[in-house]
């Protein structure tokens, strides 16, 4: 295998959070080497979301993980529903929350149905889907579930924001940095299982060039901007880039009807 020219754009894509059934091996919360966004980043991303979003009111961070974006939000009086399937990253996230603050939280897969399906229709102003974990949905499928979710709670005017990552993987993949191989240090590995699409990245001592692509590993999709506009649009929103925030922000389409996916 060949050395990895890039590894910073490729360990800033390891997510938090993932729905149930999307991958075998859960990235621990509490290790700092897996945060998919370091500070600069993270401020970044909240005042992207407070541009688009100046007013505190109802929101939603599916996979929140150990709060990144839910506690700064809940700090600053916005009423959030935080969603994670990780019992203990949601209680290191409840502690981080003030008594006062106005945070809620649920243990549940966002996309099963005790997560976003038990949410009332147009009850909610921003929904937030970050860390990357758009990526970790694999099929078309499961992707147009989670805008068509979304769609189905946004209030008129309400927002959906994900992060930018096709941005980055479009031109990491184009300039030939995504490659199978090995980090020259030895910490990462990048494999391909489906070329230019579908590719799981391993860490540390799970590094072995002689092993196979997902046999134990945690499967992520290279989207492209262009298929998640169109799924997007598929369901009435549409999406608008905020390079400087490293964000897509969605929002409803004018004229388009209520989504019916419940």
């Amino acid at each position: 295998m060949i050395p990895i020219r890039t590894t910073s754009s490729i360990a800033r894509l390891l997510p938090v959070s993932a729905p149930d059934g999307l991958f075998m091996n859960t990235v621990p919360h509490d290790n700092p080497d897996w945060n998919p966004r370091d500070a600069l980043e993270t401020s970044r991303q909240l005042d992207g979301i407070r541009r688009v979003r100046s007013e505190a009111g109802s929101a939603i961070d599916l996979g929140c993980g150990t709060g990144r974006i839910l506690v700064p939000l809940a700090q600053s009086g916005m009423r959030i529903l935080g969603i994670d399937r990780d019992h203990e990253a949601i209680e290191q996230c409840r502690n981080a929350v003030p008594d006062s603050g106005g945070a809620s939280f649920l243990v549940a897969d966002f996309l099963g149905p005790g997560g976003l399906a038990t949410i009332e229709p147009e009850t909610t102003d921003l929904v937030l889907c970050l860390g990357n974990t758009v990526m970790l949905l694999l099929e078309h499928e499961s992707l147009h579930r989670l805008f068509a979710m979304v769609r189905r709670v946004l209030q008129p005017g309400g927002v959906f924001i994900i992060d930018d990552f096709s941005i980055e993987a479009e031109h990491e993949i184009e300039s030939g940095n995504w490659q199978d191989g090995v980090s020259e240090d030895g910490s990462i590995q990048f494999s391909w299982i489906d070329p230019g699409s579908v590719f799981c990245i391993r860490h540390g001592s799970d590094v072995d060039p002689d092993r196979p692509p997902h046999e134990g590993d945690q499967p992520m999709r290279a989207w492209t901007t262009d298929e998640l506009r169109s799924m997007a649009k598929e369901v009435g929103l549409g999406l608008e880039h905020l390079p400087e925030h490293g964000l897509f922000c969605m929002t409803i389409e004018p004229g388009a009807p209520p989504d019916q996916v419940s």
